[in-house]
């Protein structure tokens, strides 16, 4: 064969389900290929592009089974309160040496998967750097939203793998396969996702959640004053403030595809700020709509 022959060992087809992540299954398969896979990775990229699943494919074509191989630990942030965000702690991180010391049962080593990896706790980042010093039997794969929020010296020991938002067609594929072909009618939703099909299903999932009638309300300036303070109402006794934080990232986008004016995209980010700053949710409602129906008012504008 000529020097120009594509690069497709045998060891690509378990990357098939993978999509748009054409960089980090070839250095991957390459690695397996010519068997010299390195002692820890980091997987850097977005929320929801890939990298779990792209650990998956890894660990089935290292260990030669399934996500339930005895050779396989797959440790995730444990569960916290709504006031403390996800952690993984330094007792799961002891238990990921004591996995990577002992002799594998089925294959000749052990593989450690370590998802959302920027949730390490700085003792437990401390102790994870031990055992990447001295990995054993074990492969370590770290998978990260935010690398930055792990010690240089932990990001320094690992290979680093790139992930990337996925190109719409990608995307759109994606969603497809995973049943979610409907997000295709909010196009606001996919340019909210950024790339990401995670966040688009989680966007779409957000907004199946509000109750019909408040949708169409969304999505119309309030024809009244009064209107509009009777949705700043709804809004703030029928939603979560999680929830409420989000719609204003989506009426942003919304707004935006359909009237392009700077004073929108104002509109909805100093909403988000004062929600974030504690300031009563249904005076911010109140406010925003009301500046919303008085633009409205002022440029009879019609949708781009």
């Amino acid at each position: 064969m000529g020097g120009n022959a594509p690069f497709d060992p045998p060891v690509l087809r378990f990357f098939q389900p993978v999509r748009g992540q054409s960089l980090a299954v070839q250095l991957l398969t390459q690695a397996l290929v010519q068997q010299r896979v390195a002692p820890a990775y980091l997987f850097q990229g977005p929320a929801g592009v890939g990298k779990a699943l792209t650990a998956r494919c890894f660990a089935q074509a290292l260990l030669g089974s399934g996500s339930h191989h005895p050779d396989l630990l797959w440790v995730q942030p444990g569960e916290t309160t709504r006031l403390q965000p996800p952690q993984i702690r330094i007792e799961q991180v002891r238990e990921i040496s004591e996995f990577v010391s002992r002799t594998p049962w089925q294959s000749n080593r052990s593989l450690v998967v370590i998802e959302s990896a920027q949730c390490l706790t700085e003792p437990a980042q401390d102790a994870l750097l031990k055992t990447l010093e001295e990995p054993g039997h074990g492969h370590v794969l770290l998978l990260a939203d935010r690398p930055d929020a792990l010690l240089q010296t932990i990001r320094s020991r690992c290979q680093i793998i790139p992930f990337y938002p996925l190109a719409t067609d990608d995307l759109l594929a994606v969603l497809d396969e995973q049943g979610y072909r409907d997000i295709r009618q909010k196009p606001e939703l996919l340019a909210l996702a950024g790339g990401s099909p995670g966040a688009a299903i989680t966007h779409w999932q957000q907004w199946q959640a509000l109750p019909p009638d408040l949708q169409s309300c969304l999505e119309t300036t309030p024809p009244t004053l009064a209107q509009a303070l009777e949705l700043a109402r709804r809004l703030t006794q029928t939603l979560e403030p999680a929830t409420q934080l989000w719609l204003t990232d989506y009426l942003q986008m919304y707004y935006w595809r359909r009237y392009p004016q700077p004073e929108l995209v104002q509109i909805w980010e100093q909403t988000r700020q004062a929600l974030l700053n504690y300031v009563q949710p249904q005076l911010v409602w109140e406010v925003a709509w009301l500046r919303l129906y008085q633009w409205q008012q002022q440029t009879q504008l019609t949708p781009a």
